[in-house]
């Protein structure tokens, strides 16, 4: 994996997590952080690291934690000599991979992984994704969990080899992907895998109207410079309360409303929508972002 992302693997890495990791070796540097909202309070301490380090860095953590950095970096005009950064755990869209390598002046990869499993999967500089085929067993499969070939869509199950005590046999990731044969430009010959989703919770919002949180997601997806984060709170039916903080331009006459009204038209027409403008948004307890709480359904 890292590999991948410098040239041959000469290049110091940088784990940026909140505890250690399963099958990083003591060559690599750790730098614990709870989450995106330690960033701010120890960039200076990440900063003495990085610069420490005889070559440029090679930087691995949470998705939240890596577009927190490239922010704070910006924002105090700190600039980390870094090769590339590989992100987990999370999603970034577009936009925000694109926001890290402008404010960063890198390349980011992301690198596919579980609690469970540790990284089966990975992101090669052709931006296709590597299955990790030496410590884990792939499998597509359909609804009632009989193997698909190669080209078909279903349900990614996952082996892992490396749990000697307790191991998982046909993991279910919630994943849905296509396995592929076909040869990488890369020239890696392993097999490559394209994500296709998740199987997502579905909500029932009433008058027969059903929505997936990546209706949720979307919404906020394309107001970037309006929202840095955002966490949505159900607390009825169609009742919600949406924790933002701000952009440089959310305050802009009319935006606040628009984004009201595409949620309604979205969701639910009739959704009951409160505002909460904050400093922060308090990771969960595995230091990834909560982007949906539900307390209706509890």
């Amino acid at each position: 994996m890292f590999r991948t992302a410098g040239d041959g693997g000469q290049f110091p890495v940088v784990l940026m997590r909140g505890r250690p990791h399963m099958g990083f070796n003591t060559k690599h540097h750790f730098f614990y952080l709870r989450g995106y909202n330690s960033v701010r309070h120890r960039i200076k301490e990440f900063e003495k690291l990085v610069l420490s380090l005889e070559d440029k860095t090679i930087l691995y953590g949470l998705g939240s934690s890596i577009l927190e950095l490239a922010r704070v970096c910006d924002e105090l005009h700190i600039s980390l000599p870094l090769k590339c950064v590989v992100y987990h755990g999370e999603s970034l869209n577009m936009y925000q991979r694109k926001e890290i390598e402008h404010l960063l002046c890198t390349d980011v990869r992301s690198a596919y992984g579980m609690s469970e499993i540790r990284q089966p999967a990975f992101e090669c500089e052709h931006n296709r994704f590597h299955c990790a085929e030496d410590t884990s067993y792939f499998e597509v499969v359909d609804e009632k969990g009989m193997s698909l070939p190669a080209g078909e869509s279903g349900r990614l199950l996952i082996t892992g080899f490396e749990h000697r005590v307790m191991p998982f046999l046909r993991y279910d990731t919630g994943d849905i992907g296509v396995l592929s044969d076909d040869p990488c430009p890369c020239g890696r010959t392993l097999r490559t895998l394209e994500f296709q989703g998740r199987k997502m919770k579905l909500l029932h919002v009433g008058d027969g109207r059903t929505v997936s949180l990546l209706d949720f997601s979307a919404i906020f997806d394309a107001y970037p410079k309006s929202i840095r984060q955002f966490q949505i709170v159900r607390t009825g039916e169609c009742a919600f309360r949406i924790h933002v903080v701000p952009g440089i331009d959310l305050y802009r006459e009319g935006m606040q409303e628009e984004i009201v009204n595409i949620f309604k038209f979205r969701i639910h027409p009739r959704a009951q929508i409160e505002w909460g403008i904050v400093d922060s948004i308090p990771e969960g307890s595995n230091g990834k972002a909560q982007y949906f709480i539900d307390m209706f359904e509890k």
